[in-house]
Order: C-alpha cells, then structure tokens, then sequence
C-alpha cells in the first residue's frame, strides 16, 4: 500500500533514499551531517513562499471544489479537532459534496475525556448528514487488532517500516486499511482520494528572519499513499498562507524567539492554544476541551498515565509477552541510536516585524 518508490518523503544518505529514519540514520553511523531529510524538495524548490496568498478561506474552497472535481469519490478523515474541523466546515458551508466521513475510534484511548469527543463528532456528522444526506459514515475501530498482526509479521525489523511510529498502537492508515480490506477496496480505488488534516506548518526564526521548516518527526506514511491528500501540506498556497499567519501571531508576542516558537510547535502551550489555532486559520469546535488542545498534553510521553497506549501496553504485557518483547527490544534498540531530530530546508518568509 505504501509506494516507497514514489515517495516525496525520506532521507538521503550517499545518494540512497530511504523511508525509515532509524535506517537512514544508521547507514549514515549517526552522523547528521550525512543526512539528508527530503520533502518534496523538487517543488518547494520551485514555489516562492516568501509571497504571501491571499483571501484564506477562498484557498480552502478553491482546494476542496478542485479535489470534488479531480475525484470520483472523496472521504474525509474526521476526529472534530480543529484541523479536520476546518475542512468540515467548509464542505458543509459551501455544500460541496462529500462521499464519506471515516473516524479512526481509539476506544484503548486512556484520556478522561475521550467518550465525551465521540460524541461531539457523532454530533457533527448527523449535523452534516443533514445537509448530505447520501455522505456515509464509517467508523474504523483501532487498537491491539492492529498492533497484534503487526509484531507477528515484521519481528525484530518492525522498527525499520516504512515511516514507522514507536508508539505501541502503530497508529498508520495505511495498517488500518490493510486490515479492513472491505473499506480499502473503495478508499484506495483509482479515483479516489482520502482528505486528512494536520498540524500549522513550522517555523524557525534565526537573524530577525522568519522561516518555513519540515522536521522528520511527524507520521508520514500517508506521502506514500497515491490515494491520501493531505490538506494543509500538499497545497502550497495553503502551506505558505499558514505560515505567513503563524509569523504574525508569534510577532505580537513580546521578546519572542525560535526556543519560544519551537516549545509552542511542540505543544508546550505557554499561550492559549485556541488562539494560535484560530490566528492561523483554524475553526474552533464548540467545546473548549478540544479547543484546548488538552488532549495533546501527555498523550504521546510513555511516562504520562493518559499516553495513548497506555492499556494496549498493559494487554500485552499481561496476555502476549512475546508481542510485547518484540516492542521492548525493538524500543531499547531505537533509544539507545540516540537519534536527532532532522529538519528540511529552510524555507524564508519574512523579515521580522515587530507587531503590536
């Protein structure tokens, strides 16, 4: 499912490309140096992000009535936070049609509030069926029938998979659908396109310049899926417009520097997370627990009590040791690499502005 070949994501390394950061960190001996982390290098190189777009919402209705008419069938990937939430919106307000909305259900999650987020969606999309009656609505359940045959099938190698995560839950799309071919025979046809949100870009700020930056950190498996759009990235006017909206937002913050701008991208929200994400054009839910970005903090820290994986670790450690050996060793193995964040080019923007 994924086509590794075709990717727009990976890292260099003697002129090999790879889509394991482990792996190309590895062959590199650890040295960053060596390494190069490729996105979508051929056409960033090619756009001007230090010239702003215009009208934002006009950029996200022009985007969702081109990929209505590009596609046959379109399916948002839908979990009422304030990413897909903005593109909800704008398929609602403007009627464009939508063929399915799926939900990924992490039941396993352990965060006291999950069940009251499920119903907010479900909300949602019986609000949205009003207006589109013939949009269907799937729910994907996820959780340790995932990550079950996952350990089984790639053993000890299961931390060199294409653009793994090393969270227990393997939370990939791609996993998901290889699991559930009954939803996969018609998400992943030709002429299908499934639309996911994700986070504002990121930004550095060196020498009283602002910049566009990529770090390799983030879930890219679905870059190597033919039939995945990703909404905020894969457009580059709606790249570069978020990322000319989060400079101004961090300019009327005062004596703000790249350690500052680096914590709030990390979710260490030292200001209000709602209004970041409304100042770089997201649509705040009706609810201030996910307004908040309260079901970020501590979710993704093993540490943490309400990590995301916290029961399905438990489950395996008590029903399948050997699944959770594999997952052990494997994780012993990846921390003691003692591998380092990588970032893409730097991208400029802006010159600093002091705004008040």
């Amino acid at each position: 499912m994924i086509d590794s070949k075709n990717s727009d994501v990976g890292w260099i390394v003697d002129n090999e490309f790879y889509v394991n950061r482990l792996r190309a960190w590895e062959e590199a001996n650890g040295n960053r140096d060596c390494i190069h982390f490729y996105f979508k290098d051929n056409e960033m190189d090619a756009y001007d992000f230090s010239i702003e777009p215009d009208d934002w919402h006009e950029l996200l209705k022009n985007r969702c009535l081109k990929l209505r008419e590009e596609n046959d069938y379109l399916c948002l990937w839908y979990s009422a936070g304030t990413d897909s939430y903005t593109i909800y919106n704008i398929f609602k307000n403007y009627n464009i049609p939508l063929d399915e909305i799926i939900f990924h259900d992490k039941t396993y999650n352990p965060y006291p509030y999950y069940e009251t987020e499920r119903q907010i969606l479900f909300e949602h999309v019986k609000e949205f069926q009003k207006h589109q009656p013939k949009c269907r609505f799937t729910i994907m359940e996820t959780g340790y029938m995932d990550a079950e045959p996952f350990y089984k099938k790639q053993g000890a190698d299961w931390i060199y998979y294409p653009f793994v995560t090393y969270r227990f839950s393997k939370p990939l799309r791609s996993l998901w659908l290889e699991r559930r071919t009954d939803i996969a025979e018609r998400l992943m046809a030709p002429g299908a396109m499934n639309i996911q949100g994700s986070d504002p870009p990121r930004l550095w700020l060196q020498d009283g310049k602002w910049y566009h930056v990529v770090f390799d950190t983030h879930e890219f498996d679905t870059c190597a899926i033919p039939t995945f759009y990703n909404f905020f990235w894969d457009d580059l006017d709606i790249m570069c417009k978020q990322a000319h909206m989060a400079a101004r937002y961090f300019e009327k913050v005062p004596d703000v520097n790249n350690d500052f701008v680096l914590q709030m991208q990390r979710h260490e929200f030292i200001l209000p997370y709602k209004d970041y994400m409304a100042e770089v054009g997201r649509d705040l839910p009706n609810d201030e627990f996910l307004c908040s970005g309260k079901n970020k903090w501590g979710t993704m820290s093993r540490a943490s009590k309400y990590h995301e994986c916290t029961n399905l670790e438990k489950y395996a450690q008590d029903n399948h040791p050997e699944i959770w050996k594999t997952f052990i060793n494997g994780m012993e193995h990846y921390e003691k690499s003692n591998i380092q964040t990588l970032w893409a080019k730097l991208r400029y923007l802006k010159d600093f502005e002091v705004n008040n």
